[in-house]
């Protein structure tokens, strides 16, 4: 598992994108977060872990469109 720190303004759907490639994995953030599960914008300089995810998962939701891009 890794570690980041925020920068004030990201959300978590930014951040699963920028970690993973697809915001569509941002419920494994909040799970491994649960202490900061209620913030929708950070503040800077907050400590979250990022657990591994396969490249399989990856690949999957890198290909799927975000729910509000569906028509």
């Amino acid at each position: 598992m890794n570690s980041i720190r925020t920068i004030q303004g990201q959300a978590w759907d930014q951040i699963a994108r920028e970690a993973w490639g697809s915001e569509l994995l941002m419920d494994r953030l909040t799970a491994n977060n649960a202490d900061e599960a209620d913030v929708l914008l950070f503040s800077g300089n907050t400590a979250l872990d990022v657990p591994e995810v396969s490249a399989a998962d990856a690949r999957r939701a890198s290909v799927q469109p975000a729910p509000w891009e569906r028509l």
